[in-house]
């Protein structure tokens, strides 16, 4: 599991890295509130969605799940439309 040190976004990141996308998923969700929210948040948020999507066997909630990411990473974007590893996702 994650060190007491590590941020709640590298802790995130590391799940996702480790296919856990439902855990960092909420891990995200403990640690959002308007001081916290940032493009890097909502870009992790996005690899969630987008990871879920691709472990999903049910096309609608595929579907679903895509289209959460998307949004995502469009919300991410609007904060930091300069950050180039936002745009490649």
């Amino acid at each position: 599991m994650a060190k007491k040190s590590e941020t709640p976004l590298a802790t995130a990141e590391a799940l996702i890295e480790q296919k856990k996308p439902e855990e960092a998923l909420q891990i995200l969700r403990k640690n959002w509130d308007e001081a916290n929210e940032s493009s890097q948040m909502y870009k992790l948020a996005g690899d969630a969605k987008i990871q879920m999507a691709g472990l999903s066997s049910s096309p609608l909630e595929k579907k679903r799940l895509l289209r959460d990411g998307l949004k995502q990473y469009t919300k991410a974007l609007k904060l930091d439309p300069k950050n180039k590893e936002m745009v490649q996702a």
